[in-house]
């Protein structure tokens, strides 16, 4: 086969490839099992923030069915955005958690695909070869192992707009384009990331540092449109306020820090610290897991045998191509083992991302710019259409095989065992009993009384017991008479009688609520109080919210007098 031959056939294939696997990839919502590492807490949360989300409380943070019925503070700390888009679909009637979850994957794949397609076809000029492009974009094996082998449904909702705050980066080295849009899109990116996925978010931080860093943005040419980028991100920051301001008081009362303590480092370093391997290692599928290290290794050798070719046309001529592979070279030397261990210990935030090939969510993005740049070529590359190839064939291969592996032990969707837990990291840090302990304790008290007597004398009546509050009326004979209730401690929870007199509540071992009473006979209210953070939080949101509503009006009435004056 001549050069030219093989040229033709791996350009045709390659293309043949991404339409079959685009058309696999899109149909696996419909019959995927939910069974991954993250499904069951992703199920969870879908059985209870858009039901809470339907009755009219548009931010539940409280999950009140987790952990047996004591309930848990997630959405004090999870970021929102993919709930609320649940919450809107429940309104429509799809009201199943599995159901949720499918229209959810189907949805923010469909959009990732969008907006990869829109960064494309602003960087290449060639709409065919950004919708190629786009379509590897949607079906890296990296986001078939996140959302189906781990079912990580928020971080692959992030991949909506990770591409919305690359072409806001990219956009800041053209002094042609218009610093208003350029606000525009860096705000809607960051807030968008930061809404989804932290670990994401972070990741994503650094690789824009690295960028800006080799773009060369900081120079003085350029220095208008990297301060409207800021400050697109700074706006960012005012809409994601609602989520973010709460955070910073609440932190101590979970266990979340001790979560990431035990994990951090050790997860990324224990295997090879790439998603497209070290997901089947677990899974014990040794075939598929060796085929992988050898595919691996071997497209290892290819870009270094082509390294001279890559540099010359990707490094030397564009800022942003030299930018984008330094990213892809982090990306990569960040996930061999022990390498970079002190520099994740060391950088800010980087320890929260838990696992090193999480930086393959910057090797998806450039994977799929650098194919959209070969199709658009005049001549195509065999090294890109090769990546290209052997991309989307570990994809269809990790679908067959997965899907093949968890039908033979036939495993399936349990909501009985989905609710009863929540992630680990929010059970209260009060809580005496170690996490792994104190899972079957709270089993075993799931159908305890809503309300206790621990200590003392009292006649408890007339409970009525809400997702975000407990009220009952007690008529207590003894000194004091302490109560423990079916709740989880957390302290945003406040007791108050009917004449608006605060009790202190505090945590038993378990971390359920408990409180004493003095004698006498009132009636009584547990609830949920929004702290002053909460409440700042959600104004400065409104009014990032307004300030990116009105740059959008003015680009569009700006856009409207050019054509006007044009006529």
């Amino acid at each position: 086969m001549s050069e030219s031959q093989l040229l033709h056939w791996c350009d045709k294939t390659s293309r043949v490839l991404l339409v079959i696997g685009a058309l696999i990839v899109l149909s696996l919502p419909f019959f995927y099992p939910v069974v991954g590492y993250d499904g069951w807490i992703h199920l969870n949360w879908l059985s209870q923030f858009p039901r809470v989300f339907f009755e009219g409380n548009l931010y539940p943070r409280w999950m009140p069915d987790s952990f047996a019925g004591f309930g848990s503070p997630a959405f004090y700390f999870y970021p929102p955005l993919v709930y609320w888009v649940g919450g809107m679909i429940y309104t429509f009637g799809i009201q199943s958690p599995l159901a949720l979850y499918q229209s959810l994957s189907l949805i923010f794949f469909i959009l990732s695909g969008l907006t990869c397609y829109w960064l494309l076809v602003k960087l290449v000029k060639n709409k065919r070869a950004a919708f190629l492009g786009a379509l590897l974009y949607c079906i890296f094996p990296y986001r078939f192992a996140d959302l189906y082998m781990r079912n990580a449904l928020t971080e692959h909702a992030a991949f909506v707009f990770i591409p919305i705050v690359a072409i806001s980066l990219i956009w800041i080295n053209k002094p042609s384009i218009r610093r208003s849009h350029i606000i525009l899109m860096s705000a809607i990116g960051w807030a968008g990331v930061l809404l989804t996925n932290i670990p994401a978010f972070i990741i994503i931080f650094y690789g824009s540092l690295i960028y800006l860093f080799f773009a060369r943005s900081y120079q003085k040419q350029f220095r208008k449109q990297l301060i409207a980028f800021l400050f697109g991100v700074i706006l960012a920051l005012a809409i994601s306020a609602v989520f973010v301001i709460p955070l910073s008081d609440l932190l101590k009362a979970i266990s979340i820090s001790t979560a990431i303590r035990d994990k951090g480092f050790l997860g990324a370093i224990m295997q090879t610290g790439y998603a497209l391997v070290d997901m089947f290692s677990p899974q014990k599928i040794k075939t598929l897991y060796w085929l992988l290290c050898v595919i691996i290794f071997l497209g290892g050798l290819m870009l270094l045998s082509q390294r001279r070719s890559i540099l010359s046309e990707h490094v030397a001529t564009d800022k942003n191509d030299r930018a984008l592979i330094w990213i892809l070279i982090t990306a990569l030397t960040f996930q061999v083992p022990y390498v970079f261990q002190f520099l994740w210990r060391i950088l800010p935030m980087m320890p929260v991302t838990q696992f090193a090939w999480r930086w393959d969510i910057w090797i998806t993005l450039i994977a799929a710019i650098l194919a959209a740049k070969n199709f658009a070529a005049t001549k195509s590359k065999v090294w890109t259409n090769t990546i290209v190839i052997a991309s989307v064939t570990v994809t269809i291969a990790f679908a067959a095989t997965y899907y093949a592996k968890v039908h033979s032990k036939n495993v399936g969707f349990n909501p009985g065992g989905m609710v009863a837990m929540d992630a680990p990291e929010y059970v209260p840090q009060s809580a005496a009993i170690p996490v792994d302990s104190l899972y079957p304790l709270l089993i075993s008290h799931k159908d305890d009384r809503e309300i206790l007597i621990s200590k003392g004398y009292a006649n408890v009546s007339a409970i009525i017991r809400e997702p975000l509050a407990t009220t009952f009326n007690a008529s207590v004979t003894s000194e004091q008479t302490e109560l423990l209730f079916h709740r989880l401690y957390f302290p945003t929870w406040h007791l108050r009688d009917d004449r608006g007199v605060e009790y202190p509540i505090r945590s038993d071992s378990l971390g359920r609520i408990i409180a004493t009473l003095p004698q006498g006979k009132r009636n009584y209210s547990l609830e949920i109080v929004p702290t002053n953070n909460e409440r700042i939080g959600k104004w400065i949101s409104i009014a990032g919210i307004l300030c990116v509503a009105g740059f959008g009006i003015f680009i569009i009435l700006s856009r409207k007098r050019e054509a006007s004056s044009s006529l």
